[in-house]
């Protein structure tokens, strides 16, 4: 492997492996997936498309609040990842059926504590697989129980998508529509394109939606809503 992240995530999953750092059952039993996976020869581990989402993810996103430990302020400062945001997005789009480009993961549970950069994280990976996805002309849709809450991934990515100048109303590519009847985000990039929209809950309505990335913002609803 020579991605430049590489080293990173191979750290943290040994650190979980060895029992250097404290870890729940769960995250374990995905780190031992993980290896199982790594000596698997059904499988193949390819770099290109989680050092695109990393690289992409750091060098264009920026926080839009929040504070460090000590209070120090993080607006407009970029968007670094966490070794175990790496970890996430080299299974998710690094692990290949041995010889084809067809990804082994189409699907993702992610679980990470209140306040710890969870939503964020969500968008900015959309953002950077939407991107990487364009030349099928990638469409992704952001979806949770209430609207406020879809909005919280989409406001993320308006706001730097106007901090790079990026807006077409300041002679960007991406035209961004936020008003009561839509909340999306598109671009035409010549080589492909993009779009992403923030939805409110309504399964009788999103039933027929055609994406090939999709958010489901916090799923842990009350059970009458998880049951529909």
């Amino acid at each position: 492997m020579t991605g430049k992240n590489w080293p990173a995530v191979l750290e943290y999953a040994e650190s979980i492996r060895d029992g250097r750092k404290n870890a729940w059952t769960e995250l374990r039993q995905a780190v031992e997936r993980f290896f199982r996976d790594l000596d698997n020869p059904e499988y193949e581990m390819d770099s290109k498309a989680p050092e695109f989402c990393i690289g992409i993810i750091e060098k264009t996103l920026c926080h839009q609040q929040g504070e460090k430990l000590d209070g120090t302020p993080l607006r407009g400062t970029p968007f670094l990842l966490e070794p175990f945001h790496k970890f996430i997005i080299y299974n998710l789009v690094g692990f290949k059926l041995a010889g084809t480009n067809t990804v082994r993961f189409h699907e993702a549970m992610i679980f990470i504590p209140r306040k710890n950069i969870k939503t964020t994280f969500a968008a900015s990976l959309a953002w950077a697989l939407s991107l990487w996805y364009r030349r099928s002309g990638s469409k992704t849709y952001i979806a949770s129980a209430a609207l406020m809450q879809s909005l919280e991934s989409f406001n993320f990515l308006k706001y730097n998508v106007r901090r790079m100048g990026e807006d077409i109303k300041d002679g960007g590519a991406v035209r961004v529509i936020d008003n009561n009847n839509e909340h999306s985000i598109e671009a035409d990039l010549g080589d492909g394109s993009f779009y992403i929209r923030a939805l409110a809950a309504n399964p009788d309505a999103q039933d027929s939606l055609n994406c090939n990335i999709a958010i489901a913002d916090r799923v842990l609803s009350p059970a009458s809503e998880m049951a529909r």
